[in-house]
């Protein structure tokens, strides 16, 4: 049986990470015949997702491409704190398939915007290729699953009411739901992340990240040089 290991590159520079991203992005596309399966991105928010937008060198190309939030917070599309105003903001021609949510979000509001974000995922890209795009907290976090809480869940879209990162209230593609994507892109940034990726290589399943490579071992990392400090030669 073959054993997977994640493919880690290490770059000086962020800009480095974006630019390799969005050439491995192209070769893909261009390697892609009919009938293959149409790329769809999933998109983290915060540093990750600013870093490559800005670098994107045909920003008008993501309006061809199906884009999906790998979580957001419960609040409407006019507060700061939501991950869809911010990847628009960056990118107002992208194809971005986000929530509606209200001001005011009860429990049952928020399951039920989930159920409707997975269906509406399931009826249009779930046989499509979709690549995940992954940031980390530096406690090891992915999407809005933190360390501590259930990971263990078989629907598509989970909610959390209480995320130690506030807003509290958020909603995220599972981790089994993550680690079903087609290819998954693990981008991490910054001296704060470093041991946060050093445990999860050594095979440390106490975090999201971690767990997340024990079901997918093929993933790749790119890194930056603060990021990687701590690897282990």
């Amino acid at each position: 049986m073959t054993t997977h290991q994640p493919t880690i590159q290490c770059f000086e520079a962020p800009e480095q990470i974006a630019q390799f991203f969005w050439e491995e992005v192209n070769a893909f596309q261009q390697s892609a015949t009919a009938p293959s399966p149409q790329l769809q991105l999933i998109w983290p928010g915060g540093s990750t997702a600013e870093l490559l937008l800005k670098e994107h060198p045909h920003a008008e190309e993501l309006s061809r491409i199906n884009s999906w939030l790998l979580d957001e917070r419960c609040v409407p599309l006019s507060d700061p704190e939501s991950n869809a105003r911010q990847l628009l903001q960056c990118s107002p021609s992208m194809k971005l398939h986000h929530y509606q949510f209200n001001q005011e979000v009860k429990n049952e509001d928020a399951w039920q915007q989930a159920r409707a974000y997975a269906a509406h995922y399931r009826a249009e890209a779930e046989r499509q290729f979709t690549w995940g795009i992954i940031g980390v907290g530096p406690d090891g976090h992915i999407a809005s699953l933190f360390p501590g809480h259930s990971l263990e869940s078989e629907d598509l879209i989970i909610y959390t009411p209480r995320s130690p990162k506030p807003p509290p209230q958020r909603v995220s593609f599972s981790l089994n739901a993550i680690a079903n994507f087609s290819r998954l892109t693990i981008i991490t940034l910054g001296s704060s992340k470093a041991d946060a990726i050093a445990a999860a290589l050594e095979r440390d399943v106490s975090s999201p990240l971690g767990r997340l490579l024990q079901l997918r071992p093929d993933s790749e990392l790119l890194l930056d040089t603060e990021a990687s400090a701590k690897l282990k030669d």
